[in-house]
């Protein structure tokens, strides 16, 4: 169910978003509202992950800036095809989980492409249900639903195809360099975890399905609660020293995953494989297999046509890992 952040409030996050100091007595006059009724604003600001800085003289400041989402903006960032295959674009305050909200949606409707972001989530996840961090405003947590007019069993490289979209949008906004892909479901820059991609599917058919992808990227994460991620991670902030232009890299994402999305209706992976090849990190290195009851060591050899993991063992054999309940460590 989604959550819509009380009116004043958010008035508040829009004019503090800019980084600079504002008094009690200015932010009240553009409130509306009385200076004792500021104070108590400020005090929920906490409960929305967001830093407040307060100085004598000089008044209120958020620590990190935002860039609150905006429709407008993200439809900038698209090709006029992708702006007609949209049927809805929403934007939450918060929700649990935009992967969530779109799988019940999508199951009682017949639309072809549904597009749900959201400023904060209450219940992200990642593959196997891991927690993703889903601060106020400082990431991009977003998903489409689309309805797929072939059978379901051919979806089995889509995870592999939309980290290359991924990739594709982080180049066009500027980072070209040290990006890599993990099988089957991440991003990573200087091995070091930068966006994740979750896809579900409902309604499955021998003709047609309706599948939900969803994507999780590091914009600029407050260290506080960074500190409960237990493995490396980075953030755009840390990668470009700049401000994350929200809205751009959000549209871009977004365009790139609807042109990904319609190829591979059409051609399957084989668009996309030579791309994925080329990021792959685990690629002639040593790495893990980790299933339920045993974990395999070998040398990383690639994937197949059907975008299954090839692990070189150790008597040489090729053994072949298709995602389901396993995870891959280098």
């Amino acid at each position: 169910m989604s959550q819509i952040l009380p009116e004043k409030l958010k008035k508040l996050i829009q004019f503090l978003s800019d980084g600079q100091f504002h008094s009690g007595e200015e932010l009240g006059k553009n409130l509306s509202i009385t200076r004792a009724a500021v104070w108590k604003l400020l005090q929920q600001l906490s409960e929305w992950d967001l830093e407040l800085e307060a100085k004598t003289n000089k008044g209120y400041r958020l620590i990190q800036n935002l860039e609150l989402l905006n429709v407008a903006k993200l439809d900038s960032q698209l090709t006029p095809a992708n702006k007609k295959l949209i049927n809805k674009l929403e934007i939450f305050d918060v929700l649990a989980s935009t992967n969530d909200y779109l799988m019940q949606v999508m199951a009682k409707r017949t639309e072809k492409v549904q597009v749900c972001l959201a400023e904060k989530q209450t219940a992200g996840r990642g593959r196997r249900g891991k927690h993703w961090l889903s601060p106020y405003g400082r990431n991009i947590y977003l998903s489409i639903g689309w309805r797929f007019e072939r059978d379901p069993s051919q979806l089995a490289c889509l995870s592999l195809a939309i980290g290359v979209a991924v990739i594709n949008a982080l180049t066009q906004y500027g980072i070209k360099q040290h990006l890599d892909l993990k099988w089957p479901n991440d991003i990573y820059w200087q091995k070091h975890k930068l966006a994740g991609i979750l896809i579900e599917i409902t309604g499955e058919t021998h003709s047609h399905c309706h599948l939900v992808v969803g994507v999780g990227l590091n914009l600029n994460l407050p260290h506080t609660l960074a500190e409960q991620i237990n493995q490396p991670w980075i953030d755009i902030a840390t990668i470009t020293q700049a401000k994350p232009e929200r809205n751009k890299l959000a549209g871009l994402l977004l365009n790139q995953l609807l042109s990904t999305l319609t190829l591979f209706e059409q051609k399957g992976f084989t668009p996309f494989k030579t791309q994925w090849q080329q990021y792959d990190c685990t690629l002639g290195k040593t790495v893990k297999i980790i299933m339920p009851t045993s974990t395999i060591a070998g040398i990383g050899r690639g994937i197949d046509e059907k975008g299954c993991f090839l692990l070189e063992n150790e008597r040489g054999d090729i053994q072949k890992f298709s995602s389901g309940e396993i995870s891959l460590r280098l």
